[in-house]
Protein backbone atom coordinates (compact mmCIF):
# COMPACT_ATOMS: atom_id res chain seq x y z
CA UNK A 1 0.00 0.00 0.00
CA UNK A 2 3.03 2.41 0.78
CA UNK A 3 4.24 1.82 -2.47
CA UNK A 4 0.87 2.86 -4.17
CA UNK A 5 0.50 6.02 -1.75
CA UNK A 6 4.02 7.49 -1.97
CA UNK A 7 4.87 6.65 -5.16
CA UNK A 8 3.52 8.42 -8.58
CA UNK A 9 3.77 9.21 -12.36
CA UNK A 10 1.88 10.23 -15.01
CA UNK A 11 1.75 10.70 -18.78
CA UNK A 12 0.15 13.38 -20.94
CA UNK A 13 -0.02 13.17 -24.50
CA UNK A 14 -0.86 16.00 -27.19
CA UNK A 15 -2.20 14.84 -30.19
CA UNK A 16 -2.84 16.72 -34.18
CA UNK A 17 -4.04 15.70 -36.97
CA UNK A 18 -4.73 18.10 -39.80
CA UNK A 19 -4.69 18.91 -43.83
CA UNK A 20 -6.11 21.02 -46.43
CA UNK A 21 -6.56 21.05 -50.06
CA UNK A 22 -7.04 23.08 -52.74
CA UNK A 23 -8.79 21.52 -56.43
CA UNK A 24 -9.18 23.04 -59.70
CA UNK A 25 -11.31 21.53 -62.71
CA UNK A 26 -9.33 22.95 -65.69
CA UNK A 27 -12.73 24.77 -67.53
CA UNK A 28 -11.48 24.43 -71.09
CA UNK A 29 -10.99 20.14 -70.79
CA UNK A 30 -13.74 18.73 -69.52
CA UNK A 31 -12.90 15.94 -66.74
CA UNK A 32 -9.37 17.50 -66.41
CA UNK A 33 -8.70 18.80 -62.52
CA UNK A 34 -6.07 19.67 -60.11
CA UNK A 35 -5.96 18.53 -56.50
CA UNK A 36 -2.80 19.10 -54.05
CA UNK A 37 -3.38 18.03 -50.43
CA UNK A 38 -1.25 18.91 -47.59
CA UNK A 39 -1.34 17.21 -44.39
CA UNK A 40 0.19 17.42 -41.11
CA UNK A 41 0.14 14.30 -37.63
CA UNK A 42 1.75 16.01 -34.22
CA UNK A 43 2.20 13.46 -31.52
CA UNK A 44 3.68 15.14 -28.25
CA UNK A 45 4.17 12.50 -24.94
CA UNK A 46 5.43 13.81 -21.48
CA UNK A 47 6.20 11.10 -18.77
CA UNK A 48 6.95 11.90 -15.08
CA UNK A 49 7.79 8.96 -12.40
CA UNK A 50 8.53 9.68 -8.93
CA UNK A 51 9.75 7.01 -6.62
CA UNK A 52 9.95 7.85 -2.79
CA UNK A 53 13.23 6.93 -0.73
CA UNK A 54 10.86 5.49 1.59
CA UNK A 55 9.01 2.66 -0.76
CA UNK A 56 11.00 -0.49 -1.55
CA UNK A 57 10.96 0.59 -5.24
CA UNK A 58 12.95 3.90 -4.16
CA UNK A 59 15.54 1.99 -2.30
CA UNK A 60 16.64 -0.12 -5.34
CA UNK A 61 17.50 3.00 -7.32
CA UNK A 62 20.98 4.22 -7.98
CA UNK A 63 22.33 5.35 -4.51
CA UNK A 64 19.36 3.56 -2.55
CA UNK A 65 17.30 6.88 -1.68
CA UNK A 66 14.56 7.45 -4.24
CA UNK A 67 14.36 8.66 -7.97
CA UNK A 68 12.74 11.60 -10.57
CA UNK A 69 12.46 10.94 -13.80
CA UNK A 70 10.87 12.59 -16.90
CA UNK A 71 10.71 11.98 -20.42
CA UNK A 72 9.86 13.72 -23.93
CA UNK A 73 9.12 12.61 -27.45
CA UNK A 74 8.01 14.93 -30.35
CA UNK A 75 6.76 13.28 -34.15
CA UNK A 76 6.06 15.21 -36.60
CA UNK A 77 4.75 13.70 -39.87
CA UNK A 78 3.46 15.83 -43.19
CA UNK A 79 2.47 14.29 -46.78
CA UNK A 80 2.04 16.05 -49.86
CA UNK A 81 0.09 15.02 -52.62
CA UNK A 82 -0.28 16.92 -55.88
CA UNK A 83 -2.47 15.21 -58.49
CA UNK A 84 -3.59 15.76 -62.11
CA UNK A 85 -6.46 13.45 -63.06
CA UNK A 86 -8.19 13.34 -66.03
CA UNK A 87 -11.70 11.30 -65.60
CA UNK A 88 -14.12 10.80 -68.59
CA UNK A 89 -16.73 8.81 -70.75
CA UNK A 90 -17.29 9.03 -74.53
CA UNK A 91 -19.13 6.32 -75.44
CA UNK A 92 -18.48 3.31 -74.96
CA UNK A 93 -15.19 4.41 -73.82
CA UNK A 94 -14.45 5.03 -70.17
CA UNK A 95 -10.78 6.68 -68.93
CA UNK A 96 -9.68 7.36 -66.01
CA UNK A 97 -5.55 8.63 -65.67
CA UNK A 98 -3.66 9.91 -63.12
CA UNK A 99 -0.32 11.58 -62.58
CA UNK A 100 0.96 12.28 -59.13
CA UNK A 101 3.95 13.75 -56.95
CA UNK A 102 4.22 12.79 -53.41
CA UNK A 103 6.72 13.83 -50.70
CA UNK A 104 6.56 12.47 -46.87
CA UNK A 105 8.64 13.41 -44.30
CA UNK A 106 9.22 12.94 -40.59
CA UNK A 107 10.96 13.90 -37.91
CA UNK A 108 11.79 12.30 -34.42
CA UNK A 109 13.26 13.80 -31.16
CA UNK A 110 13.17 12.67 -27.33
CA UNK A 111 14.61 13.30 -24.19
CA UNK A 112 14.71 11.86 -20.91
CA UNK A 113 16.67 11.92 -17.35
CA UNK A 114 16.28 10.27 -13.90
CA UNK A 115 17.92 12.14 -11.01
CA UNK A 116 18.75 10.36 -7.29
CA UNK A 117 19.43 10.88 -3.74
CA UNK A 118 15.95 12.83 -3.19
CA UNK A 119 15.76 15.04 0.03
CA UNK A 120 13.60 16.98 1.49
CA UNK A 121 9.35 16.66 1.16
CA UNK A 122 9.85 18.16 -2.76
CA UNK A 123 8.37 15.25 -4.66
CA UNK A 124 10.12 17.46 -8.13
CA UNK A 125 13.21 17.47 -9.82
CA UNK A 126 14.12 20.23 -6.91
CA UNK A 127 14.56 17.35 -4.89
CA UNK A 128 17.48 15.89 -6.70
CA UNK A 129 20.81 15.85 -5.42
CA UNK A 130 23.72 16.74 -7.67
CA UNK A 131 25.49 13.79 -8.51
CA UNK A 132 29.10 13.42 -8.15
CA UNK A 133 31.41 10.41 -8.42
CA UNK A 134 32.07 10.53 -4.80
CA UNK A 135 28.28 10.24 -4.12
CA UNK A 136 26.95 7.60 -6.42
CA UNK A 137 24.27 10.17 -7.65
CA UNK A 138 25.38 10.71 -11.24
CA UNK A 139 22.13 11.12 -13.25
CA UNK A 140 20.92 8.95 -16.04
CA UNK A 141 20.26 11.79 -19.08
CA UNK A 142 19.57 10.26 -23.01
CA UNK A 143 18.58 11.49 -25.88
CA UNK A 144 17.76 11.25 -29.69
CA UNK A 145 16.71 12.47 -33.02
CA UNK A 146 15.91 11.04 -36.56
CA UNK A 147 14.51 11.86 -39.72
CA UNK A 148 13.10 10.11 -42.76
CA UNK A 149 12.00 11.41 -46.49
CA UNK A 150 10.28 9.83 -49.27
CA UNK A 151 9.31 11.28 -52.50
CA UNK A 152 7.34 9.57 -55.06
CA UNK A 153 6.11 10.17 -58.78
CA UNK A 154 3.53 7.89 -59.99
CA UNK A 155 1.05 7.23 -62.85
CA UNK A 156 -1.97 5.47 -62.77
CA UNK A 157 -4.37 4.40 -66.07
CA UNK A 158 -7.47 2.75 -66.18
CA UNK A 159 -9.44 2.00 -69.97
CA UNK A 160 -13.05 0.74 -69.82
CA UNK A 161 -14.73 -0.57 -73.18
CA UNK A 162 -18.95 -1.16 -73.14
CA UNK A 163 -18.08 -1.93 -69.10
CA UNK A 164 -17.07 -5.24 -69.97
CA UNK A 165 -13.22 -5.27 -70.54
CA UNK A 166 -10.72 -3.04 -68.28
CA UNK A 167 -7.26 -2.44 -68.80
CA UNK A 168 -5.39 -0.92 -65.83
CA UNK A 169 -1.21 -0.36 -65.57
CA UNK A 170 0.48 2.47 -63.44
CA UNK A 171 4.54 2.59 -63.04
CA UNK A 172 6.03 4.90 -60.68
CA UNK A 173 9.79 5.90 -59.22
CA UNK A 174 10.33 6.14 -55.82
CA UNK A 175 13.26 7.51 -53.58
CA UNK A 176 13.67 6.81 -49.70
CA UNK A 177 16.52 8.48 -47.28
CA UNK A 178 16.25 4.97 -45.58
CA UNK A 179 18.99 3.79 -48.39
CA UNK A 180 22.26 4.16 -50.18
CA UNK A 181 22.54 7.59 -51.82
CA UNK A 182 23.55 5.77 -54.80
CA UNK A 183 20.94 3.09 -54.21
CA UNK A 184 17.78 5.17 -53.13
CA UNK A 185 16.10 5.28 -56.42
CA UNK A 186 14.06 2.64 -58.06
CA UNK A 187 10.98 1.75 -60.77
CA UNK A 188 7.73 0.19 -60.36
CA UNK A 189 4.72 -0.60 -62.46
CA UNK A 190 1.81 -2.99 -62.61
CA UNK A 191 -0.27 -4.38 -65.68
CA UNK A 192 -3.58 -5.75 -64.72
CA UNK A 193 -7.23 -6.92 -67.24
CA UNK A 194 -10.54 -7.50 -66.40
CA UNK A 195 -13.49 -9.26 -68.09
CA UNK A 196 -16.92 -8.69 -66.72
CA UNK A 197 -17.77 -11.76 -68.24
CA UNK A 198 -21.55 -11.66 -66.71
CA UNK A 199 -22.48 -8.80 -69.13
CA UNK A 200 -21.83 -11.26 -72.38
CA UNK A 201 -25.08 -12.05 -74.08
CA UNK A 202 -24.08 -15.62 -73.82
CA UNK A 203 -24.70 -15.46 -69.91
CA UNK A 204 -27.86 -13.89 -70.10
CA UNK A 205 -29.29 -17.28 -69.70
CA UNK A 206 -28.01 -17.96 -66.08
CA UNK A 207 -28.16 -14.21 -65.05
CA UNK A 208 -31.35 -15.31 -62.86
CA UNK A 209 -29.02 -17.46 -60.59
CA UNK A 210 -25.74 -16.10 -61.37
CA UNK A 211 -25.94 -12.65 -61.10
CA UNK A 212 -22.12 -11.57 -61.42
CA UNK A 213 -18.75 -13.13 -62.74
CA UNK A 214 -15.51 -11.53 -62.57
CA UNK A 215 -12.29 -12.81 -64.19
CA UNK A 216 -8.86 -11.02 -63.63
CA UNK A 217 -5.28 -11.22 -63.90
CA UNK A 218 -2.32 -8.52 -62.57
CA UNK A 219 1.26 -8.73 -62.68
CA UNK A 220 3.44 -6.09 -61.49
CA UNK A 221 6.12 -5.00 -59.06
CA UNK A 222 6.11 -3.27 -55.42
CA UNK A 223 8.98 -2.27 -53.30
CA UNK A 224 9.93 -1.94 -49.37
CA UNK A 225 11.95 0.60 -48.15
CA UNK A 226 11.94 -1.82 -44.62
CA UNK A 227 14.97 -0.88 -42.79
CA UNK A 228 15.39 2.23 -40.36
CA UNK A 229 16.63 5.47 -40.42
CA UNK A 230 20.47 5.97 -41.07
CA UNK A 231 21.17 2.08 -40.85
CA UNK A 232 23.62 3.16 -44.52
CA UNK A 233 25.94 4.55 -42.77
CA UNK A 234 29.00 4.43 -40.49
CA UNK A 235 27.95 5.92 -37.36
CA UNK A 236 29.18 6.24 -33.93
CA UNK A 237 27.49 7.24 -30.09
CA UNK A 238 28.07 8.70 -27.33
CA UNK A 239 29.61 6.07 -24.42
CA UNK A 240 31.12 6.64 -20.05
CA UNK A 241 33.59 4.39 -19.15
CA UNK A 242 35.10 4.53 -16.06
CA UNK A 243 33.56 7.97 -15.77
CA UNK A 244 35.14 9.32 -18.69
CA UNK A 245 32.88 9.87 -21.82
CA UNK A 246 33.76 8.77 -25.18
CA UNK A 247 32.15 7.40 -28.54
CA UNK A 248 31.46 3.56 -29.99
CA UNK A 249 30.93 2.15 -33.32
CA UNK A 250 26.92 1.99 -33.39
CA UNK A 251 26.62 0.79 -36.88
CA UNK A 252 28.35 -0.54 -39.65
CA UNK A 253 28.68 0.85 -43.44
CA UNK A 254 26.79 -1.15 -46.04
CA UNK A 255 25.01 -0.96 -49.23
CA UNK A 256 21.39 -1.17 -49.42
CA UNK A 257 18.62 -0.70 -52.09
CA UNK A 258 14.77 -0.93 -52.51
CA UNK A 259 13.44 -5.21 -51.42
CA UNK A 260 11.83 -5.78 -54.94
CA UNK A 261 8.47 -7.68 -55.20
CA UNK A 262 7.72 -9.11 -58.34
CA UNK A 263 3.57 -10.09 -58.44
CA UNK A 264 1.62 -12.26 -60.26
CA UNK A 265 -2.37 -12.44 -59.20
CA UNK A 266 -5.60 -13.97 -61.28
CA UNK A 267 -8.62 -15.16 -59.59
CA UNK A 268 -12.66 -14.58 -59.94
CA UNK A 269 -15.13 -12.61 -58.36
CA UNK A 270 -18.91 -13.67 -58.38
CA UNK A 271 -22.11 -13.44 -56.75
CA UNK A 272 -25.51 -15.28 -56.43
CA UNK A 273 -28.72 -15.65 -56.13
CA UNK A 274 -29.21 -11.82 -55.88
CA UNK A 275 -26.34 -11.24 -54.01
CA UNK A 276 -26.90 -13.69 -51.08
CA UNK A 277 -23.52 -15.56 -51.88
CA UNK A 278 -20.76 -14.15 -53.16
CA UNK A 279 -16.83 -14.90 -52.82
CA UNK A 280 -13.47 -14.42 -54.40
CA UNK A 281 -11.00 -16.87 -55.38
CA UNK A 282 -7.41 -15.34 -56.36
CA UNK A 283 -4.28 -17.49 -57.18
CA UNK A 284 -0.45 -15.81 -56.60
CA UNK A 285 2.92 -16.36 -57.35
CA UNK A 286 4.97 -13.51 -55.89
CA UNK A 287 9.08 -13.60 -56.02
CA UNK A 288 10.59 -11.14 -53.54
CA UNK A 289 14.56 -9.93 -54.67
CA UNK A 290 17.00 -8.32 -52.66
CA UNK A 291 15.48 -9.21 -49.52
CA UNK A 292 16.16 -7.76 -46.40
CA UNK A 293 17.86 -10.21 -44.27
CA UNK A 294 20.84 -10.38 -41.33
CA UNK A 295 24.24 -11.84 -42.26
CA UNK A 296 26.08 -13.00 -39.45
CA UNK A 297 29.18 -11.25 -38.96
CA UNK A 298 32.31 -12.52 -36.95
CA UNK A 299 31.75 -11.45 -33.19
CA UNK A 300 35.66 -10.08 -33.52
CA UNK A 301 33.57 -7.30 -35.50
CA UNK A 302 31.99 -6.27 -32.44
CA UNK A 303 28.50 -7.04 -33.90
CA UNK A 304 26.38 -10.26 -34.02
CA UNK A 305 25.14 -9.61 -37.59
CA UNK A 306 24.59 -6.98 -40.12
CA UNK A 307 21.13 -6.19 -42.30
CA UNK A 308 22.47 -6.55 -46.17
CA UNK A 309 19.90 -7.28 -49.86
CA UNK A 310 20.86 -10.87 -49.87
CA UNK A 311 17.70 -13.11 -50.32
CA UNK A 312 15.41 -14.41 -53.20
CA UNK A 313 12.17 -15.56 -51.60
CA UNK A 314 9.00 -17.26 -53.58
CA UNK A 315 5.18 -17.37 -52.15
CA UNK A 316 2.99 -18.67 -54.03
CA UNK A 317 -0.65 -19.97 -52.96
CA UNK A 318 -4.33 -19.57 -52.90
CA UNK A 319 -6.74 -17.26 -51.13
CA UNK A 320 -10.57 -18.03 -51.07
CA UNK A 321 -13.27 -15.58 -49.56
CA UNK A 322 -16.80 -16.15 -48.94
CA UNK A 323 -19.87 -14.08 -48.09
CA UNK A 324 -23.27 -14.97 -48.04
CA UNK A 325 -26.84 -14.04 -46.21
CA UNK A 326 -28.00 -17.28 -44.37
CA UNK A 327 -31.24 -15.08 -42.90
CA UNK A 328 -32.42 -12.23 -45.12
CA UNK A 329 -35.93 -10.51 -43.99
CA UNK A 330 -37.33 -7.13 -44.11
CA UNK A 331 -36.60 -6.32 -40.81
CA UNK A 332 -33.39 -9.14 -39.89
CA UNK A 333 -30.27 -10.17 -41.70
CA UNK A 334 -27.50 -12.66 -40.72
CA UNK A 335 -24.70 -13.04 -42.45
CA UNK A 336 -21.51 -15.09 -42.55
CA UNK A 337 -18.05 -14.89 -44.03
CA UNK A 338 -15.56 -17.61 -44.34
CA UNK A 339 -11.99 -17.32 -45.48
CA UNK A 340 -8.73 -19.65 -46.64
CA UNK A 341 -5.59 -19.28 -47.36
CA UNK A 342 -2.72 -21.58 -48.15
CA UNK A 343 0.47 -20.47 -49.06
CA UNK A 344 3.88 -21.68 -49.87
CA UNK A 345 7.17 -20.01 -49.12
CA UNK A 346 10.56 -21.13 -50.31
CA UNK A 347 14.01 -19.44 -50.38
CA UNK A 348 15.41 -19.25 -53.03
CA UNK A 349 18.71 -17.93 -52.81
CA UNK A 350 20.32 -15.67 -50.05
CA UNK A 351 24.17 -14.58 -51.59
CA UNK A 352 25.48 -17.45 -52.09
CA UNK A 353 24.88 -18.99 -48.68
CA UNK A 354 23.10 -21.97 -47.60
CA UNK A 355 22.14 -21.41 -44.27
CA UNK A 356 22.18 -18.61 -42.41
CA UNK A 357 21.88 -18.56 -38.79
CA UNK A 358 20.40 -16.52 -36.10
CA UNK A 359 19.85 -17.77 -32.75
CA UNK A 360 16.88 -20.25 -32.60
CA UNK A 361 16.09 -19.15 -36.50
CA UNK A 362 17.46 -20.17 -40.04
CA UNK A 363 17.36 -19.03 -43.72
CA UNK A 364 17.96 -22.04 -45.23
CA UNK A 365 17.84 -22.24 -49.28
CA UNK A 366 14.53 -24.23 -49.83
CA UNK A 367 13.23 -24.05 -46.73
CA UNK A 368 10.88 -21.12 -45.34
CA UNK A 369 12.48 -17.83 -44.23
CA UNK A 370 12.89 -17.96 -40.51
CA UNK A 371 12.62 -21.73 -39.61
CA UNK A 372 12.67 -22.69 -35.97
CA UNK A 373 16.64 -23.90 -35.84
CA UNK A 374 16.24 -26.17 -32.32
CA UNK A 375 16.40 -29.69 -31.60
CA UNK A 376 13.70 -32.17 -32.21
CA UNK A 377 11.87 -33.39 -28.90
CA UNK A 378 11.50 -37.15 -29.13
CA UNK A 379 9.58 -37.80 -25.50
CA UNK A 380 10.47 -39.18 -21.87
CA UNK A 381 13.17 -41.71 -21.52
CA UNK A 382 10.81 -44.54 -19.64
CA UNK A 383 13.62 -45.80 -17.54
CA UNK A 384 14.87 -42.55 -16.16
CA UNK A 385 11.99 -39.72 -16.84
CA UNK A 386 14.91 -37.83 -18.86
CA UNK A 387 13.91 -35.66 -22.19
CA UNK A 388 15.05 -36.82 -25.08
CA UNK A 389 15.74 -35.53 -28.73
CA UNK A 390 16.69 -36.63 -31.57
CA UNK A 391 20.26 -36.62 -33.29
CA UNK A 392 21.22 -36.31 -37.19
CA UNK A 393 21.16 -39.87 -37.46
CA UNK A 394 17.64 -40.44 -36.04
CA UNK A 395 18.71 -42.17 -32.96
CA UNK A 396 17.59 -40.47 -29.69
CA UNK A 397 20.25 -38.66 -27.08
CA UNK A 398 19.80 -36.92 -23.65
CA UNK A 399 22.78 -35.13 -24.23
CA UNK A 400 22.21 -32.11 -25.55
Amino acid sequence: MQELLENNGNSDQIKGIGSAYVEFNVPWISGLKARTIWGGDLTQDESFTYLSRTTDQGSQSQGGNGQVSRAYSKIFRYTGTTSLNFQRTIGQHEINASIFNEIIQGKAENFGFTGYGLVGPVKNEAGITPGKATNGYIPTVGGSGTQNGLISYFIDAVYGFQRKYYINAGARRDGSSRLSADKRWSNFGQVGASWIMSEENFMQGIRSWLNSLKLKVSYGSVGSQGVGDFTTGEYFGPTVYNGTGGLVLTNLPRTLTWEKKLEFNSGIEFTMFKGRLGGIVEAYRNTTKDLFLDRQLSRTSGFQSITNNLGKLQNQGIEVSLNGDVIRTRDFTWSLEANYTYNKSKLLDQNGQNDNINGLFINRVGKPINSFYVVRYAGVDPQNGDALYYKQDGKTTTNI
